[in-house]
């Protein structure tokens, strides 16, 4: 069977979601058609007799292409199509001048980065628990000023500029954020859950995330479903999580080819992430 990988269409996007869904991932028509117009060539799609087969979502900022969001039909699994998304996608980033390209590998799928030259860098645990204080109705608003200092510090925090992302998500998701030190995250429903990131503090400040937090709850009453990835590496994140009551769920490991990222998972209590993972 020929499979041919071509970039992804705005007609794809249908059909990229029913794959989606198929393996309980949750990705929004908006982020899918967002990629497309920041990193065309870094979406693609893998098809078959007509039919689309698999897919690989990715954006390009800074100098460093990400990606995460590789799936292929169940029936065409096992034949090379995996691997013709991963070589492709890589070429064109590597083609559009990234330095460093970060893939998010579902737990024990990294011996297939591995093949491309990826090495391990963080692993994300994935939480779950229930918001646990009383509901607090104010309206939260976040203008420019707000923006921009949450561009600076995930900037710090990431040490690249992730800016077209952050403005995506900040159109949708609702920013909480405490002066001093300052600290933000962003939070959406998505489902029965409401997801969480980014989520970061100046300073790495404890004190500061868990203030977050009890925001958070606070705007979201007692009972609701958060779920959020964190960096491994930051033990506040776990200490805070632990003592709320979430509970972690399973590993995903990041994963780097090129110039070895800087990030800072300190400041970095929860990565920005949607339905899915890769």
């Amino acid at each position: 069977m020929n499979i041919t990988i071509r970039p992804m269409r705005h007609s794809d996007v249908p059909a990229v979601i029913e794959l989606a869904q198929g393996e309980r991932w949750y990705l929004q028509p908006e982020d899918l058609q967002t990629s497309m117009d920041w990193t065309p060539t870094g979406c693609l799609a893998a098809e078959s007799d007509g039919r689309l087969v698999g897919f690989v979502t990715s954006f390009l900022s800074d100098g460093v292409g990400w990606w995460g969001n590789l799936l292929v039909h169940p029936e065409e699994r096992g034949r090379g199509t995996g691997r013709l998304l991963i070589r492709r996608v890589t070429e064109e980033l590597e083609a559009c001048n990234a330095r460093t390209l970060i893939v998010v590998a579902a737990r024990g799928r990294e011996g297939l980065y591995r093949q491309f030259d990826f090495i391990p860098f963080q692993d994300l645990i994935m939480w779950v628990g229930p918001s646990s204080q009383g509901s607090d109705p104010r309206q939260v608003i976040h203008g420019e000023k707000e923006i921009h200092m949450a561009l600076a510090l995930d900037e710090q925090a990431w040490n690249f500029s992730r800016r077209p992302l952050l403005m995506h998500l900040a159109r949708r998701r609702e920013l909480i954020s405490v002066p001093s030190p300052y600290a933000f995250l962003m939070h959406e429903p998505v489902k029965r859950f409401q997801f969480v990131g980014p989520w970061e503090a100046c300073g790495g400040s404890k004190e500061a995330a868990g203030e977050l937090l009890k925001k958070l709850f606070g705007r979201l009453g007692p009972g609701a479903f958060v779920f959020l990835k964190s960096p491994a590496d930051n033990f506040f994140a776990a200490q805070i999580l632990a003592e709320n009551g979430f509970t972690p769920l399973e590993k995903e490991t990041m994963m780097y080819r090129g110039r070895p990222p800087g990030a800072d998972f300190d400041r970095i209590y929860a990565i920005a992430t949607g339905g899915a993972s890769g």
